[in-house]
């Protein structure tokens, strides 16, 4: 595929920029049109490509409004504040090669096959909305240096602390500046933490347990609320088994939600706010197309209805990282899951009084490959942070679909342990499982396959770590993923 880019901006580049250096100039030239695009929607055009291929195909990544540049600097001065520069006639003004071929063009760029075979939704289909928004992002991200400067050494050092608290309040005033372009105001936010759902009690109850918790995190605003629902199968549970209330399902979360907008609207009240926070440890097609179709069908349903999506779990795109607090943009690759999963190896190890183990680490098995990706990365951190304690660390799944691609799978957790050399000493399967279910939970899918392997090979010691489940590593992990979605839309 070829993609087409027009003038880029955003943080530290574009209009903005030239203005606060000076070097801005209102050039008039009778008839010159050019498009632009912010880089924020370069990035949403290219995840919509990936999910959506056509090799060959041709894409004008632009936005909606193309334009004169004397408008664009005339607005990005207004912005700041500042008197914009005096207008310069083309003719009269002195340019170097290159600005003279960027002027001797003329380009009145079409991207409605970006919308309609992607389905790309622009987060900023003027430069208008792009400006402001930029601006606004630069300034939170400005607060929170100033934030992490100030609080070096105090408790926040680690995890964010009060830096991460003071960025994402800024960044929720980011998300209401975005929002008053359209004369809108931003009402209180609601965060739908998402799961892939069960048709066990325990994974629900879970969920609710980490929403809990994440609502009630210090660096979390007071002012919003947290509520766990799942993408399918939840609704079977019985109410009586959840405590007296109901699963809810994403579809009927954001129909609720968008009823409130509804009305919120009709009472002056103007957008409402609401943030998808994948619990997913990768980019399952329950993130990357469940999930935007159902925000989609809300968001056409209720104009009202302001939804982003918050990034998986494990995120290692360096543009998103940007969008952290700097206390931590600077502690480096982000291996908290393989943390935790580190530590549940070692209180089995611990309690068992076992020699170094070979490792399985084991996730269900996925028809995608970039969350086989993650699986693989979450590996080497493992291997990584486990070192000498563990005579090996491999990886398996559960489960696969059939068909050689989907070979990116094996081995399978069955084979790998009967693979397993019964004289190198006991092996600890690594559950990468979020949450207690009909897999990972007791006498659950695993259990079964240790067993059956157990009794296949005789001398076989194995051993099984908890689920992640509900820990305050995980938690941390969600208020990042919060902060990256309060900051860019994708």
């Amino acid at each position: 595929m070829v993609f087409r880019l027009p003038g880029i901006y955003g943080p530290g580049r574009g209009p903005l920029e030239k203005v606060r250096s000076g070097k801005a100039r209102r050039l008039l030239k009778e008839g010159q049109i050019f498009s632009r695009i912010h880089v924020d929607d370069i990035v949403v055009s290219l995840v919509a490509s990936i999910r959506k291929p056509r090799p060959g195909a041709i894409y004008n990544v632009v936005d909606d409004l193309p334009g004169p540049g004397h408008e664009v600097i005339t607005f990005a001065a207004g912005l700041l504040g500042v008197e914009p520069p005096p207008y310069v006639k083309f003719e009269e003004a002195e340019l170097s090669v290159m600005a003279k071929s960027f002027y001797s063009e003329c380009r009145y760029i079409r991207n409605e096959l970006l919308k309609r075979e992607l389905g790309v939704v622009l987060t900023y289909p003027t430069f208008r909305q792009g400006l402001a928004a930029q601006l606004a992002e630069e300034k939170a991200i400005a607060a929170a240096n100033a934030g992490a400067g100030a609080g070096a050494g105090g408790t926040g050092a680690g995890t964010g602390g009060a830096d991460a608290n003071a960025a994402l309040n800024v960044s929720l005033a980011t998300t209401a500046a975005s929002s008053s372009s359209s004369s809108r105001s931003r009402s209180a936010l609601t965060v739908l933490v998402v799961d892939n759902g069960s048709v066990r009690a325990a994974s629900t109850l879970n969920l609710r347990a980490v929403a809990a918790a994440l609502e009630s995190d210090q660096r979390v605003p007071p002012s919003t609320t947290v509520c766990a629902v799942s993408a399918r199968w939840s609704s079977r549970v019985h109410a009586a088994d959840l405590g007296g209330k109901a699963a809810e399902l994403l579809p009927e979360a954001l129909r609720r939600l968008g009823e409130s907008s509804k009305a919120d609207s009709e009472g002056g009240q103007g957008t409402f706010d609401v943030i998808v926070l994948p619990l997913f440890l990768g980019p399952s097609e329950t993130v990357t197309t469940f999930c935007p179709a159902e925000i989609r069908t809300a968001t056409a349903a209720y104009p009202g209805l302001n939804v982003r999506l918050a990034p998986p779990l494990v995120c290692p795109c360096p543009y998103l990282a940007r969008m952290l607090p700097a206390a931590n943009r600077a502690r480096g690759p982000d291996d908290r899951i393989a943390r935790l999963i580190q530590q549940r190896v070692d209180e089995v190890v611990d309690a068992k009084g076992l020699k170094p183990p070979t490792v399985l680490l084991c996730d269900h098995g996925t028809p995608t490959q970039s969350v086989n990706a993650v699986r693989e990365l979450v590996l080497g951190q493992l291997r990584a942070r486990l070192g000498f304690s563990a005579a090996d660390v491999k990886s398996c799944s559960m489960e696969r679909r059939e068909g050689s691609e989907y070979d990116f799978n094996d081995p399978l957790l069955e084979a790998a342990l009967l693979e397993a050399d019964v004289d190198a000493g006991p092996v600890v399967v690594a559950l990468m499982f979020l949450q207690p279910g009909k897999h990972a939970g007791a006498g659950g899918d695993i259990a079964e396959i240790i067993a059956s392997a157990c009794a296949a090979k005789p001398g076989l010691k194995v051993h099984t770590t908890a689920v992640l489940g509900l820990d305050p590593l995980l938690v941390d992990v969600l208020v990042d993923r919060l902060q990256q979605a309060v900051g860019i839309s994708l």
